[in-house]
């Protein structure tokens, strides 16, 4: 006889093996299956070049919930995050000139100082701010999703609401023109508010990523040794004590449902695996309009679905580099301050605002927005000794392009990216040992990403709490019974810090503890 699960884990990305974590550890029989030859989804370390560890897509640790880390004991298991960024990150401008932002708050100021006298003082009272947000906002992370209105209520002080519905709806470009001076602070702050959004800094909305990546509690991004891989083989670890089997190259074809209930899955391979309950990685489209047959679904929703914004625009640059970056703006091959935190190119709002321009009508930025990290500046294994491994992420870059394909377009346009580091960076072009360049059609054949969203869908605000993915499927569960989605799809959405797998395993917990979920 097969043998029978209480849950089966569609996918091993970060939320899933959190969701596999908590749902074993409270003695559930739980399988995970992925479809690589490795867990971990977006959060993975991989050698494409002999001798280099590279975080393949997530570049940068530290968002990872606390919670978890201390519910998991993910320390036993391997987790660590050696010490934040200092400096937190350097902005790079084409007249030679940078904007290095330090973990102490009087450094900072003085480099403000360099372009405004008034708008270091500026940030410090945005900080505090949105400080005043998150210390709301970052614990409704880990329960099921309120409607915003409920959000709302949560805050006492009127104006702390007023400054929530200003970073809901407005775009970056007012809100930054509302309190600085500066075209270059601005420019500094403005790729914040745009982080894996198809949109622009014009576009209303844009400012709610810059909350969405604020720190929690005094956190900050920081570096996983052994690279973000590192994060999901710990998780894995914690899973499998707990008694959780963990299958790789196992790819689902199917969700079966019988009478409107989930019962199990079917691989690729014809075998089948019976469960209670199925709890989905993959993201919401792929899910339940790929993995669900369409009979199991009313047509009213599934067309609803297909409506959820979805376009990838990210593409991921990976370089193995001979010597370290010389920058014009901060000279020096000898590892120091300008090499440790992640470094921007953008030199004005307006830039990024045209780099958008061109992938709204479907083309490759001209002059692409970049944020970058020096891997084996902080972390030693991430590259052979004296060679440095060097992560850029890209924008814009649609995952549907007008008049030509990505078969054509990856060499052009991760070369164009090359080409842009290089005005800042004179020295690696010739430092290059190697070079992978994934366009977001790669990220959708590489992970499943339908469309190659790094999000699994877009985080703004028609797309966010009771909203995310979508009305009627925003609290993990699906009009199938026994169907629950677990991946960024779902609130609080996407980066690497395991909410929506720990949201979700609860849910998943408390409905079999009262018999809701068979």
């Amino acid at each position: 006889m097969a043998e029978r699960y209480d849950v089966a884990v569609v996918g091993g990305g970060h939320n899933g093996l959190v969701a596999a974590c908590y749902m074993a550890k409270s003695g559930l029989k739980v399988i995970v299956l992925e479809r690589r030859h490795m867990v971990g989804g977006a959060s993975i370390t991989e050698e494409p070049f002999p001798g280099f560890k590279v975080s393949t897509i997530a570049m940068v640790g530290g968002l990872l919930k606390p919670k978890i880390i201390a519910d998991l004991r993910l320390e036993r298991f391997g987790y660590q995050l050696l010490d934040t960024y200092d400096p937190v990150g350097m902005h790079l401008f084409p007249d030679d000139r940078c904007l290095i932002w330090w973990q102490d708050p009087v450094k900072t100021l003085a480099e403000f100082d360099k372009f405004s006298k008034k708008d270091g003082q500026a940030f410090l009272d945005l900080a505090w701010q949105l400080d005043r947000l998150a210390r709301v906002l970052k614990p409704l992370e880990l329960i099921p999703p309120l409607s915003l209105p409920e959000v709302a209520a949560k805050f006492d002080d009127p104006a702390d609401v007023d400054l929530l519905y200003e970073v809901m709806f407005s775009s970056m470009k007012d809100f930054l023109d509302a309190r600085f001076e500066s075209e270059e602070v601005k420019a500094s702050i403005a790729p914040g508010g745009t982080v894996g959004l198809a949109g622009g800094p014009y576009t209303p909305g844009s400012v709610y990523m810059m909350l969405h990546y604020w720190p929690e509690s005094g956190i900050a991004l920081g570096t996983v040794p052994g690279g973000m891989g590192a994060i999901t083989q710990a998780l894995s670890r914690c899973a499998q004590s707990h008694g959780a089997t963990i299958r790789t190259e196992a790819e689902v074809a199917r969700i079966i449902v019988r009478d409107a209930r989930a019962t199990g899955v079917e691989l690729v391979s014809g075998e089948v695996i019976d469960a209670r309950i199925v709890v989905s990685n993959a993201d919401p489209k792929r899910t339940l309009l790929g993995l669900v047959e369409s009979q199991h679904l009313d047509e009213g929703f599934r067309h609803r679905l297909r409506s959820v914004r979805t376009e990838g625009i990210v593409f991921k640059v990976n370089l193995a580099l001979s010597e370290l970056p010389d920058f014009k703006a901060y000279p020096g091959k000898t590892l120091g301050p300008q090499h440790i935190g992640p470094f921007r190119i953008n030199p004005t709002v307006d830039y990024l605002e045209r780099a958008w321009d061109d992938a709204k009508y479907g083309h490759t930025s001209r002059e692409p927005y970049m944020y970058c990290v020096i891997h084996s500046a902080t972390d030693p294994t991430a590259a052979p000794a004296g060679k440095h491994s060097l992560g850029l992420f890209v924008q814009f870059a649609p995952y549907h392009l007008k008049d030509s394909t990505w078969e054509v377009e990856r060499d052009v346009f991760g070369k164009r990216c090359i080409e842009t580091l290089a005005q800042y960076a004179p020295n690696v072009p010739d430092a290059i040992i190697d070079y992978q360049f994934l366009s977001p059609k790669d990220l959708e054949e590489k992970l499943y990403l339908t469309h190659g969203h790094m999000f699994h869908t877009e985080l703004t605000a028609s797309q966010l709490f009771s909203f995310r993915p979508m009305r009627g499927v925003s609290d993990y569960r699906t009009p199938i019974d026994g169907l629950y989605l677990c991946g960024a799809g779902t609130h609080p959405g996407g980066t690497v810090r395991g909410a929506p797998g720990h949201n979700a395993a609860h849910e998943v917990i408390k409905d079999l503890r009262e018999g809701a979920a068979g």
